[in-house]
């Protein structure tokens, strides 16, 4: 069998956002899977903070194992940022911290001990990153860097490591790809049709790419192979798809950079353009609903910990006032409630304000007791409670999973899920809960910590979908990581992932907020740097 594991980190909290890395990985992962060669394939795009592409990366890995799976070969891919500490490299995920390097990157020897753990014939990773951390660390010469990834190779029976670049270079991009990557899939694009293009062909069209291209960054390849290994069969459904995909990203540019010229789209055909993200009817958003009920009644333990709990999943329509808590999603769609098929709910309540004290009285206070008590007021003030779905022809409004415990000595876990829709968006807000028990076999929630995630064209079906996987196997980990730190339990080694690639001098909220505080996306910038 062969496996493929693609990553691209586009959206950081603290470092320079990469919007061409999305693409990237995009471009890959189609084509990956328009090979037919690799039989699973797991994509990483979104969330890609290292809590949940750890536990992602490791659960595929798992999974495989426990299949007994004989891996003839694995495709490692990555595109975001990187970085050299002392004698390790670093993948760079979302959440990266320079004071907790370990836990927010992902590191090179980790992955390669993941992957050597499926026994692969052949490895290849492809890397499209730069060194752009080593501001925070110890630098690391070039000639350093090398060896550390040699070794690194010589880990594996057969392997085929590419570089985007040298590790005392930078890695380039334009707004939309990468260059490293546009040069991976022009090799593709421009080799003779119904031939096999093996790596050491892509490898060379690479090296001659960048020898004509006006940029200092020389692309890096470690072997370890007869060089007769096929990356895939070229044919004219590869080299279309492709050439669109290319063509679009081009095109896109285009537009965002010639705004002014006759290539600019008239009133019209915006209008035109705008309405193919519009549902036509309910039964669009029926659909993706049905689509999402379908993954979520899918939900399974895994098996070490699936006979302590029977799994119950409930659709219910039901108001979301009567949920805890809910005035602060309520709160993060005050903004947007006019976009969305919603009504807000508001009540009048006493709440304390703090008073203005003139300066006659903060003397007087400092002249008697020293200090300034701050005195307050009763006063009405109208504050969100909650909201309601205004559209009645929807199948439910509420997703509910429970973990009833078999045994009396586990919690009784709960996810929790609703959302809000227009015709175009539909924007999910979900929770990892414990239930308390407040008498014998009574259980409550008494507080629930909402999450909530980007709006997703309701058209783009696959997003949505992957965003339901991705929240199914983060509560799997709330709930385990909860059990095995109540029995002392010590986690399997996992496989730490970041982003290594391209730099662009702008700066990203994350795709998915942990609270409900919410900073819109801001617009891509110039090639990396």
């Amino acid at each position: 069998m062969n496996l493929a594991i693609l990553i691209g980190v586009s959206q950081y909290d603290n470092e320079n956002d990469l919007p061409g890395c999305k693409n990237d990985v995009d471009i890959i992962y189609q084509l990956i899977r328009k090979t037919g060669k690799f039989q699973e394939i797991l994509y990483i795009s979104q969330d890609t903070d290292s809590q949940n592409v750890k536990f992602t990366v490791s659960e595929f890995i798992r999974n495989c194992k426990e299949k007994g799976t004989e891996v003839d070969e694995i495709f490692f891919y990555y595109t975001g940022h990187g970085l050299f500490n002392k004698d390790e490299f670093h993948f760079v995920l979302s959440d990266f911290d320079s004071q907790w390097l370990n836990k927010t990157t992902y590191k090179n020897s980790e992955i390669d001990d993941l992957l050597k753990s499926l026994n692969p014939d052949f490895t290849v990773k492809v890397i499209d990153a730069c060194n752009s951390g080593v501001r925070y660390v110890k630098d690391v010469s070039n000639t350093e860097a090398k060896e550390i990834l040699n070794v690194s190779g010589r880990k594996f029976k057969n392997c085929y490591f590419m570089f985007s670049s040298q590790f005392d270079e930078v890695s380039w991009a334009d707004k939309n790809i990468s260059y490293f990557t546009d040069s991976f899939i022009n090799a593709i694009v421009t080799h003779q049709t119904n031939k096999s293009i093996r790596y050491r062909d892509i490898a060379d069209y690479i090296s001659d790419d960048f020898l004509q291209r006006n940029v200092t960054q020389t692309p890096y390849f470690i072997t370890q192979t007869s060089n007769t290994e096929t990356f895939c069969d070229v044919d004219d459904d590869i080299k279309k798809m492709l050439e669109e995909r290319l063509t679009t990203l081009r095109e896109v540019q285009v537009i965002k950079e010639d705004k002014d010229t006759t290539n600019e789209l008239s009133l019209l055909e915006r209008i035109k353009k705008d309405a193919e993200n519009y549902c036509k009817d309910i039964k669009e958003v029926q659909d993706i609903l049905n689509k999402i009920k379908e993954n979520m009644e899918s939900f399974s333990l895994n098996e070490d910990i699936e006979e302590a709990y029977e799994v119950k999943a409930e659709f219910e329509y039901e108001e979301y006032g009567d949920l805890p808590n809910i005035y602060s999603v309520a709160k993060s769609l005050e903004g947007d409630a006019a976009n969305f098929f919603i009504e807000l709910n508001y009540a009048v309540e006493k709440v304390k304000t703090p008073v203005q004290l003139s300066p006659l009285r903060t003397f007087r206070y400092l002249a008697t007791q020293g200090t300034i008590k701050q005195e307050y007021k009763e006063e009405n003030q109208t504050v969100i409670k909650s909201f309601d779905i205004t559209e009645s022809d929807i199948p439910y409004t509420t997703v509910k999973i429970d973990l009833e415990p078999k045994y009396p000595n586990v919690p009784k876990y709960n996810l929790t899920l609703v959302y809000a829709f227009s015709k175009v968006h539909i924007k999910l807000f979900y929770s990892f809960n414990t239930y308390k028990e407040v008498s014998w076999g009574d259980f409550i929630l008494d507080e629930i910590k909402w999450r909530q995630s980007e709006k997703f064209l309701i058209k783009n079906e696959e997003k949505i979908e992957k965003k339901i996987d991705s929240i199914i196997l983060e509560f799997k980990d709330f709930m385990e990581s909860n059990l095995r730190e109540m029995f002392k339990v010590e986690l399997d080694k996992k496989v730490e992932v970041r982003n290594v690639g391209t730099i662009i001098p702008n700066k990203k909220s994350r795709l998915f907020s942990d609270n409900m505080n919410v900073v819109p996306e801001p617009s891509v910038q110039a090639p990396k740097i």
